[in-house]
């Protein structure tokens, strides 16, 4: 984002080819309405920080449901980070996050078994 004039253009070239971009820890560090409007992002992901615990504060949900505004006007898919239970799980799907990733759902790893993440979602 420090070189909007080389990244956009990149950006731009990858898309024709079908690749999507997402705003990582989005509400938290470099992020201005104005890099949102250049960059066009399709993906923004809400930072962990304001997720943790999000069911039972407040002032995270205030940000969590600002942050998925912002998301919506810019034409953003918001997402969740770091969702551990399965509150947090409810409070973000009511106000419209549209995927949730984090501990409650697995563990990273580098070699997901896909097949046994199917079969419990058959079962």
């Amino acid at each position: 984002m420090l070189v909007p004039d080389v990244v956009i253009p990149f950006m731009k070239e990858l898309r024709q080819e079908g690749v999507v971009f997402c705003l990582d820890d989005f509400g938290d560090g470099f992020t201005s309405f104005s890099l949102l409007n250049e960059f066009r992002f399709e993906l923004a992901k809400i930072d962990g920080r304001f997720i943790r615990g999000v069911d039972s504060s407040p002032r995270q949900q205030a940000i969590v449901r600002a942050a998925v505004a912002i998301a919506r006007e810019f034409n953003m898919f918001p997402i969740a980070e770091s969702v551990e239970t399965a509150a947090e799980a409810s409070f973000l799907r009511d106000v419209g996050v549209g995927a949730l990733q984090g501990y409650l759902f697995g563990t990273p790893t580098v070699n997901p078994d896909f097949a046994a993440f199917h079969a419990a979602r058959r079962g």
